[in-house]
């Protein structure tokens, strides 16, 4: 509702300015390094918020604070004013409302957090409401008593929905605990265990893995003989002792990643550029625990005779993190799907080439490199130097992987996807249910502020003649108000 619209019975149509004081000459902004010399239990507030705690105060009691700048101005559903009570100091980032003759700053916290404040900000990058234009800004006031009826409806209304919020808030939680039992029991063999009982003439894992040797030396020596070199350079892939490792079910075994890939390979060293010259080549920044997105690139140009054909990735490629600064995000494992064009990585990423699908398949591999045994045993080879974390290429083949017949990891696939899915709608559908919340809330302050929440109440003393205490209370405040200095 605009101040130009027909206001309900009582109502009256003001300013900001007008209906509160504005506090702005007493706010003392602190850099980092004062507020580091300065702490203790007084919080210090800021455009969205407490940003620190000092061991003194500018305020003591109850107030409204509003963003001045890189305030949520343009982002829907995010609160752009908030209450404060009790000692606290404010930097220059907010501004200070004080509420008069006796309104309620939750009620001047509710009505800011109704309007749109876009007409009223000014600049692009950094959104900022100026002093003057908040003073400037309509608002329509109630009266007094019907104030406090809006704020009583208002919370007993948003307390529901807030009850409900809490209550998803621990859904996600539970699905994450929900999603590493998944992946726990597929690589126990838990989840295949009915499968194996209805198919005990799979061929065993020990000879799916002589197999898998066979095929790895014949890859191998096909990429040697189109590059020229020595059948005798062959590396007899690592050989892992399982009496260390935990008990498998009967039809499976263990083996290394390097029995199950027949390359591994560090990526483009020289640095890529931001412009759309040259071949797309991932950021460090695509790959993250399970997944790739190939979308996240910039772009490699070779120099004068350079071929980088060797380092175009392929669908079914494995990706592994090199280095990162994040150590719970080195040795991490993506899968390529759905290439349309060339694709090039970085050098702070390891290309594996599996063995060929038929025999292993890519996908049980990658989670399996991101899940148990074998991500412990990743994370306990990661090593730190000079702020960064890493891992070699020879410690990621010693990586332990749980083996099972190939017909049984396509079903313990199918029915990992199948319980992910259900995983994945379930947070698509607790997201939309925060959005319908939100909606919920802010329907409740629009119909607040319409007047449509709480019936009006023809005995309650209209607006105007609490306007003009208001007024009356501002003119003897006046020029008496002077900075105060802090408290300790």
């Amino acid at each position: 509702m605009s101040q130009f619209d027909e206001l309900p019975e009582g109502w009256v149509a003001t300013t900001v300015g007008e209906a509160t004081d504005i506090l702005d000459r007493l706010r003392i902004p602190l850099n980092a390094q004062e507020r580091a010399s300065k702490q203790g239990p007084y919080p210090y507030y800021g455009a969205n918020g407490k940003v620190d705690s000092i061991n003194e105060y500018i305020f003591d009691g109850e107030y409204t604070l509003i963003a001045e700048d890189g305030g949520y101005f343009d982002s829907l559903g995010k609160d752009v004013s908030y209450r404060v009570e009790g000692k606290f100091w404010v930097n220059n980032h907010a501004h200070i409302i004080q509420a008069l003759a006796e309104m309620s700053p939750k009620f001047i916290t509710y009505l800011f957090n109704d309007k749109n404040w876009m007409p009223y900000v000014s600049g692009t990058t950094r959104l900022k409401l100026t002093q003057a234009s908040l003073k400037q800004v309509p608002i329509n006031l109630p009266p007094l008593n019907e104030q406090r009826r809006i704020v009583e409806k208002i919370e007993a209304l948003t307390a529901r929905s807030r009850k409900a919020r809490e209550a998803l808030e621990a859904i996600p939680n539970l699905l994450d605990q929900f999603r590493q039992s998944v992946l726990a029991a597929a690589f126990r063999g838990d989840l295949t265990a009915d499968w194996r009982e209805q198919n005990p003439d799979v061929e065993p894992a020990e000879v799916l893995l002589e197999r898998i040797r066979v095929e790895r030396r014949r890859l191998w020596e096909t990429s040697i003989k189109l590059n020229g070199e020595s059948l005798s350079k062959y590396k007899i892939p690592f050989e892992l002792d399982i009496n260390r490792l935990p008990e498998l079910p009967e039809s499976w075994t263990w083996g290394s990643l390097d029995q199950l890939l027949f390359s591994l390979r560090n990526g483009l060293s020289r640095k890529p550029a931001d412009d759309v010259l040259g071949i797309p080549i991932l950021r460090i920044s695509a790959l993250r625990p399970m997944t790739l997105n190939i979308n996240d690139i910039r772009y490699y140009q070779p120099i004068h005779g350079e071929n980088v054909d060797s380092y175009l990735l392929k669908d079914g490629d494995l990706l592994f993190t090199r280095y990162n600064g994040n150590r719970d995000f080195v040795g991490i494992c993506g899968i390529v799907k759905d290439l349309s064009g060339k694709l090039l990585y970085p050098d702070k990423l390891i290309r594996g080439k599996p063995i060929s699908s038929h025999l292993f398949n890519p996908s049980f591999l990658k989670i399996a490199c991101n899940s148990g045994v074998s991500r412990r045993f990743i994370d306990e080879c990661v090593k730190t130097s000079a702020g960064q974390h890493g891992i070699s290429g020879s410690d990621l083949k010693r990586t332990p992987i749980p083996i099972p017949p190939i017909d049984e990891q396509y079903e313990i696939m199918s029915l990992v996807n199948e319980k992910f899915g259900i995983i994945d709608n379930l947070r698509t559908l607790i997201a939309n249910k925060f959005c319908e919340f939100q909606v919920l809330d802010q329907s409740i302050l629009a119909r607040a502020f319409r007047g449509e929440l709480v019936p009006q109440d023809p005995n309650d003393e209209p607006a105007n003649l609490l306007l003009e205490r208001i007024r009356a209370e501002r003119e003897r405040l006046g020029n008496s108000k002077k900075r105060g200095k802090a408290k300790t």
